[in-house]
């Protein structure tokens, strides 16, 4: 899966999400194994018969006492853990090779290779040095136990360690891992702000088709079902599958194009270069957008067309294919990009191509609305305006010509600035597409709607209502403009 770079960001695990989690209880093979190596019976006093003569070296009786016993008896059950216990009986053993040996008549008396000394730990903390069965019948454990703990750490020098059962997959899922990491995700077209918690791979890719090239690349023991591939990729990963772009920047697609079919080094470097720098630019336009601003010193407007809106909207395919009205709907939001989208927030202007057309003197009679209209602070000094780069519509004399006509009849003495800003073609995701997404989301769950009525009473839930031509009167501000400004021809910038 190595081959699959398809650009942007990696694949991180994702954090887990706020959701309840499972409570787990014991299972029937997790009560057996506690019980296992739990305490079953008292501990036994010594009955060797050792008390400590010169030619005895184990004290068993003589220096420990019940309550001793007992004390130690309690450390080593205090955990049902058998990796725990074995280190246990390993810090009170030692071990060394044997000082002498002697020759075995019999083959199957084989010669000792290792001499173990075994202590119990008194209450003071003395170590008292027992026989093998009085520390045997202290602890309830079996001979073989202790020695094979005690011959495991002589050969490999090493505490024990846990080599029964254990995690069967985690050979399987460090590759898997391994191999979803190599992949590159592409930036969603379709979400301006940054979230890197969800990530997208390419449209041409779904999770059959990975499970096939992992399969693929891996050893034949490393190989795994789908449905495992499947669960693991879904649980593991905040990971989706793009859609195809439809909208997508010119330039960037040129860009895109350019690189891919550069072969010589610096021409690719430029072209990097080149993008990065028309990428930086449109994150300006978006900067400018969420900037908020104390004591209202800056008030923000963006506005925006939304898409034609047919009217009868029913399910007859006769209707379908012919000629129906169209609806048109224009929204001015107040605020940043970030700030609620609310009726107090939102004005929206509404008519039929039959009342009107949709060009800039519709466009600018609206604006002048709203901006006649707003309740401007005395602090404010500068109005912003946001919207996209339609000649016909926004980016014209018309407006402008209308804009400086408002400024200078305006109310507000205070207010000595109008700006307005045209995105890079291709980011013009502004605060009214947010308004123009939840209408369309109710108008594509409605079955019929055959007045412009029942378009207005969707529109109403987010937006202030205005009938263009009837609340909002319709001038003819293109005749306006032309008798006191110049043709854009003749303007010494480029609009």
């Amino acid at each position: 899966m190595s081959e699959l770079h398809c650009e942007k960001y990696n694949i991180l695990p994702s954090e887990g999400n706020r959701s309840r989690k499972k409570v787990k209880t014991p299972s029937k093979r997790e009560n057996a194994k506690r019980n296992r190596y739990s305490a079953k019976l008292l501990p036994k006093f010594p009955k060797c018969g050792h008390v400590g003569k010169p030619y005895q070296p184990f004290q068993c009786i003589s220096l420990l006492t019940m309550r001793d016993i007992k004390i130690f008896y309690d450390s080593f059950y205090k955990t049902s853990e058998k990796i725990t216990q074995d280190n246990f009986i390993l810090k009170h053993c030692s071990v060394t090779d044997p000082k002498r040996s002697r020759k075995r008549e019999q083959e199957k008396n084989k010669p000792k290779s290792m001499s173990v000394k075994y202590y119990v730990k008194r209450r003071h903390g003395i170590m008292v040095n027992v026989c093998r069965q009085s520390f045997m019948n202290i602890l309830g454990v079996k001979k073989d136990r202790i020695l094979n703990v005690v011959k495991r750490y002589k050969e490999s020098n090493e505490m024990p360690k846990e080599r029964r059962g254990g995690d069967r997959t985690k050979g399987k899922n460090n590759t898997k891992r391994a191999a979803i990491k190599s992949l590159k995700c592409i930036e969603s077209h379709y979400c301006r702000s940054k979230t890197f918690s969800r990530v997208y791979l390419p449209a041409e890719l779904n999770i059959r088709k990975l499970w096939r090239m992992f399969n693929n690349t891996v050893d034949k023991d490393l190989q795994v079902k789908e449905s495992f591939f499947r669960y693991f990729f879904t649980r593991k990963y905040n990971v989706g599958f793009g859609t195809p772009t439809t909208d997508m920047c010119s330039t960037c697609l040129q860009f895109q194009d350019q690189i891919k079919k550069s072969l010589d080094i610096n021409t690719k470097n430029r072209l990097m270069a080149q993008q990065r720098a028309h990428k930086i630019r449109a994150k300006c336009f978006y900067e400018l957008l969420q900037e908020v601003h104390a004591d209202n010193e800056v008030v923000t407007f963006s506005f925006d067309c939304q898409k034609n809106l047919a009217l009868p909207k029913i399910a007859d395919q006769a209707a379908y294919f012919s000629m129906q009205l169209n609806f048109y709907h224009f929204a001015i939001v107040q605020g940043t990009s970030k700030g609620k989208i609310s009726p107090t927030s939102v004005n929206s202007y509404v008519w039929t191509e039959l009342d009107h057309q949709r060009g800039s003197n519709e466009i600018a009679s609206a604006l002048y609305h709203t901006l006649s209209t707003f309740k401007f602070s005395e602090s404010t000094k500068v109005v912003r305006l946001f919207c996209d780069g339609c000649g016909a519509q926004n980016k014209n004399s018309i407006v402008i010509g209308m804009l400086s006509h408002w400024l200078l009849k305006c109310n507000t003495p205070n207010i000595d600035k109008i700006e307005i800003f045209f995105p890079v073609v291709g980011y013009s995701y502004i605060p009214p597409d947010r308004l123009f997404g939840q209408i369309e989301k109710v108008i594509k769950k409605s079955p019929e709607i055959t007045s412009p009525e029942q378009y207005m009473k969707v529109i109403e839930k987010w937006g202030s209502i205005y009938k263009l031509g009837v609340d909002v009167p319709v001038q003819d501000w293109k005749s306006k403009v032309q008798i006191v400004m110049k043709p854009t021809s003749q303007w010494h910038f480029k609009l």
